[in-house]
């Protein structure tokens, strides 16, 4: 919701799609066998974000413009998914 209603997103985006999983049971155990933890609570990187972000284009060319749009709208979704209640950086 709330990248949907980002006010530059809307205007800098044609299209921003978001999907979440959760990590897998093994690759869970392994973390917590390798960090000698045995307490999932203290494991912080167990769901993983993706969010792909589909940018307008000004010219048909693919110039670096466009490039660097791009990469700042991603710097500009991470600070957004960082400022979401319940995020711990990893």
């Amino acid at each position: 919701k709330t990248l949907n209603n980002n006010p530059t997103l809307m205007e800098q985006a044609v299209e921003v799609r978001v999907s979440g999983r959760t990590k897998e049971l093994y690759s869970l155990w392994h973390k917590m066998e390798t960090k000698g933890e045995h307490n999932l609570d203290h494991i912080t990187d167990v769901v993983a974000l993706r969010v792909i972000i589909e940018p307008k284009r000004d010219s048909k060319d693919g110039n670096d413009t466009d490039a660097d749009v791009g990469v700042w709208l991603c710097y500009h979704v991470l600070g957004l998914v960082q400022h979401l209640p319940g995020f711990q950086p990893v």
